[in-house]
């Protein structure tokens, strides 16, 4: 038996893959959490996209600075990288 910390809120639902090397957490804070459950080490923690993460408003015309700063706030990228020129 463990106790681990990864989710921010109650754990709602626990769940061992088929093969019985990893368990996998859903919580209040809208994230999956894996863990490798030979060693318990937390694997990777998954989540849905939020309403404008990755949104790249580079150039964007017709918004005020405030509003470009609520859409940074909200997460969406300006002068974000171009995809293969890095």
């Amino acid at each position: 038996m463990r106790v681990q910390k990864g989710h921010r809120g109650a754990v709602q639902s626990l769940r061992v893959s088929p093969d019985g090397k990893t368990l996998a957490s859903c919580g209040d804070d809208n994230t999956i959490q894996l863990w490798d459950l030979e060693n318990g080490e937390h694997l990777r923690t998954l989540r849905r996209d939020r309403p404008y993460e990755r949104l790249d408003i580079t150039g964007i015309r017709g918004v005020t600075e405030a509003q470009k700063a609520t859409l940074c706030a909200l997460w969406a990228m300006e002068n974000a990288p171009v995809p293969g020129t890095g």
